[in-house]
C-alpha cells in the first residue's frame, strides 16, 4: 500500500498537528513523545525536536478544498477558466478548442 506524503510516518493516518523530524519525515504531534510530554526542548541530544511542519499543514488544508471540474470534459485540470458567456468553468484545452479566448477569465 502506498503511503501519502500527508500521512503520519508513525500511525499512517492523515497528519494531525504535523511535526517534522530531523530525517524530514512528518508525524502527528501526538505520535511524538517530545511533542506530547514537553513544550520546551531539553539540551539532551537524544530528544526529538518538535518543529511544526507548516508545509504539511498547508497541504492538508488545501487538499480538503473542492476543485473546479471542467464543464466540457469533466476533468480537473489546472489552470481553470470561467466562460462568462456560458457561465461555466473550463479547462485550458476546452477553452482554446471550444470557446473564444476573449470571453473567458482566469480563475
Amino acid at each position: 500500500m502506498d503511503r501519502s506524503p500527508l500521512d503520519c510516518y508513525v500511525c499512517a493516518k492523515e497528519l494531525s498537528s504535523p511535526r517534522i523530524l530531523p530525517c524530514l519525515h512528518s508525524i502527528c504531534s501526538t505520535c511524538s513523545p517530545c511533542c506530547s510530554t514537553a513544550s520546551t526542548h531539553s539540551s539532551n541530544s537524544s530528544s526529538l525536536p518538535c518543529t511544526p511542519d507548516r508545509l504539511a499543514e498547508f497541504l492538508i488544508e488545501t487538499s480538503h478544498e473542492t476543485a473546479e471540474v471542467c464543464a466540457n470534459c469533466d476533468q480537473i485540470k489546472q489552470p481553470m477558466y470561467y466562460c462568462e458567456t456560458c457561465q461555466q468553468a473550463l479547462c485550458y484545452d476546452c477553452r482554446n478548442t471550444t470557446h473564444k479566448v476573449r470571453y473567458s477569465i482566469s480563475l
